[in-house]
């Protein structure tokens, strides 16, 4: 992969879950699998890498991207869709939370 050379110098890795250009599209699925080859990239580096997924998270989703082992979820249509932000955040947190059994 592109970013095995890089992993002595990596603290986090970013993963595009959609496709470059604008907010609101839908969450690209082959997203799963690049999140567990970074991790196993990461494992065999022996460094503690922290994988985050930017794109695409929903309500919908949050859990499952969470569960899948993202360690920081970026999202913005899904919080500040012209509903109240405050609940929909609120939401996404508890999704996130339930997922990993944990606080955050």
């Amino acid at each position: 992969s592109v970013i095995e050379p890089l992993l002595p110098e990596t603290d986090m890795v970013v993963l595009l879950a959609i496709n470059p250009g604008w907010g609101g599209q839908r969450f690209i699925p082959a997203t799963f699998e690049r999140m567990r080859q970074v991790r196993e990239m990461a494992a065999a580096s022996g460094r503690d890498i922290l994988v985050c997924v930017d794109g695409g998270v929903t309500r919908d989703n949050a859990a499952q991207v969470a569960a899948a082992g993202a360690d920081l979820i970026v999202t913005g249509s899904a919080v500040f869709d012209g509903r109240n932000a405050e609940a929909n955040a609120r939401f996404m947190l508890e999704a996130i939370k339930t997922a990993r059994g944990s606080e955050l």
